[in-house]
């Protein structure tokens, strides 16, 4: 197995890139990193109904009497601000780690492994924690841990040779990450990096983790790493063993994948991806599709990398939010 190869980007073009996405977004002043939540400031949000355990002096009687419902009473909540912490999710699972054997090619793992690191150097320099996590990695004993400054590039490391060394997680330990998620700060952002090729129990999991991560002020974005036209260069080109992808059945042994073939497992990825995105879209997930090259060497990867990041910071609202 080949090892992970350098970031395309360096430290100081990733600082320049995090200069133009900051002039991207308008801020309140109070910095581009801070995110609402839920919390007692003087800033009024709105009118809600009170709940047992509602702080009484917050009951609003003249709003409570105009809203005429005796059994009833209106309480101000308020919003505050924070600092944000950061959770990037990697998909460990097969069909992210085709292609890592192949020194001529970039697995979609290695590519997941890219953003993870250009994300911790943007941390560092914003001074907000980041953890990494992955998807079937993690036991209920373990906790995620977030870190700042110059502990990141350890962590980094830590967590990517460990995923990049490790097997894909299989069953039910998909699931695993749900505890950890639900503690969440409110005003944190998570970000799931996967291609959308997982199904039944797996797919399940995914949706669920990302609902949990997007609950109350949590921000919750979904990099779809977008390889099939990758893929199909690859399967038209070489003699290969073509499992099963969505609803397409399971085929065994090496062949030549023919025009029919690939119009079905193009037809399946298809129909996965807009499944994904109705089930991702009812909850208000920013989800943006990462485009891979026609052909998946390391240059063409590292061009397409250097093109699309950029892009991908601003649709993640990072360095601002509307709301």
């Amino acid at each position: 197995m080949i090892s992970l190869r350098p970031n395309p980007f360096d430290p100081a073009t990733l600082d320049d890139i995090c200069v133009k996405a900051r002039k991207a977004f308008a801020t309140s002043g109070s910095g581009a990193f801070l995110r609402r939540k839920l919390g007692q400031s003087l800033e009024y949000r709105e009118h809600r109904s009170y709940v047992f355990g509602d702080d009484v002096r917050h009951i609003d009687w003249r709003a409570s009497l105009r809203h005429g419902r005796p059994d009833e009473f209106l309480v101000r909540s308020f919003e505050a601000e924070e600092q944000f912490q950061l959770l990037v999710i990697v998909d460990g699972s097969a069909t992210m780690r085709a292609g890592m054997e192949d020194p001529h090619r970039v697995s979609k793992l290695e590519a997941a492994l890219w953003i993870c690191e250009a994300l911790g150097h943007i941390a560092g320099n914003e001074a907000i924690g980041i953890g990494f996590a992955s998807l079937g990695e993690l036991s209920s004993r373990d906790r995620v841990s977030f870190v700042q400054g110059g502990q990141i590039g350890e962590a980094f490391a830590h967590f990517s040779q460990g995923l990049w060394s490790s097997k894909a997680p299989k069953g039910r330990e998909e699931v695993s990450i749900g505890a950890e998620l639900s503690r969440l700060k409110q005003s944190s952002v998570t970000i799931f990096i996967t291609d959308f090729y997982r199904t039944n129990t797996a797919q399940a999991a995914l949706e669920e983790a990302v609902q949990l991560a997007s609950r109350g002020y949590r921000q919750a974005v979904v990099c779809e790493l977008n390889s099939w036209p990758t893929e199909r260069a690859i399967l038209r080109d070489d003699i290969v063993s073509l499992g099963a992808v969505g609803a397409a059945a399971e085929r065994s042994g090496a062949f030549q994948a023919s025009g029919p073939d690939l119009t079905a497992a193009e037809d399946a990825i298809q129909a996965q991806r807009d499944g994904y995105a109705q089930a991702l879209n009812r909850g208000g997930v920013v989800h943006f599709a990462w485009d891979f090259p026609d052909r998946p060497g390391f240059d063409a990867m590292a061009e397409g990398f250097r093109l699309r990041f950029h892009d991908f910071l601003l649709a993640s609202e990072l360095f601002g939010r509307v709301g």
